[in-house]
């Protein structure tokens, strides 16, 4: 069962809440994706998975430490091309980040 600190807010679309942090879950119909995966939640993707049986991707606003606690769950990040020379995403290597650029469509 997903933790208490998940929220749904319409039928697609989770809220999950670390008090002054949240993240979200929106659920396509083909896949889901996580914005964000928190800063002391280090179980994000498991969690999402008990919400739906989709595949999940995670896509970040910006990678300052109190949106990437469980990076480490997900195989690939999309996230920012400018975000790309931050401190977080240094050293993960090049087949895990995703650079998105101004403008770009996830479907």
């Amino acid at each position: 069962m997903a933790d208490r600190r998940w929220s749904q807010i319409d039928s697609k679309t989770w809220r999950f809440d670390e008090g002054a942090v949240r993240f979200f879950l929106l659920v396509g119909d083909d896949r889901a994706l996580l914005v964000d995966c928190g800063m002391t939640t280090f179980d994000a993707l498991e969690q999402a998975a008990d919400i739906t049986s989709l595949p999940i991707s995670l896509c970040l606003t910006h990678a300052d430490r109190d949106h990437v606690a469980s990076l480490d769950e997900f195989d690939q990040v999309y996230v920012s091309a400018s975000e790309l020379v931050h401190p977080e995403l240094k050293g993960l290597p090049s087949t895990k980040v995703v650079a998105l650029w101004d403008g770009e469509v996830i479907d």
